[in-house]
């Protein structure tokens, strides 16, 4: 299989085409299993790459040599009182910015999930390694349509 990452997608169907996104990478034991989100924003959990009715693979752009291959979570700072009056969808595309290590590094990335009051948990574009998401304030992200 080769190399997908969080930001490709695809066009499936048998006689109508829907383009879903992969947002998220998650490690099964044995196998990867891949969550997408389709137009509409309906999720699709292990989701098969291999599915006969797949009709193209979109790339977007995200071929470029990996720099982020850490698993693992990180917290990016925020203020917590600050929510949205309605939390924004799984599957939804943002973007935020932080600090590491002295750099404001600015992150595109899909929430994958909103169980938490002020808190999203956020995968990372481009990224291709399994489990590696940010925790991130309401007050830091901002919608990318």
């Amino acid at each position: 299989m080769e190399c997908l990452r969080i930001g490709h997608q695809y066009l499936v169907g048998k006689t109508t085409l829907n383009l879903v996104t992969i947002i998220d990478i998650i490690e099964l034991y044995d196998r990867i299993s891949f969550d997408v989100a389709d137009e509409e924003g309906n999720i699709k959990n292990d989701f098969d790459v291999e599915n006969e009715d797949i009709f193209a693979l979109y790339r977007n752009g995200i071929d470029q040599a990996e720099t982020q291959d850490t698993k693992g979570s990180f917290s990016v700072e925020g203020d917590e009182l600050q929510t949205h009056s309605e939390p924004w969808s799984v599957g939804q595309k943002i973007e935020f910015e932080c600090e590491v290590k002295g750099a404001t590094l600015k992150v595109k990335g899909f929430i994958v999930r909103n169980f938490w009051t002020s808190y999203y948990k956020v995968t990372e574009m481009g990224v291709s390694v399994p489990s590696r998401y940010w925790k991130v304030p309401h007050s830091k992200c901002t919608k990318i349509i």
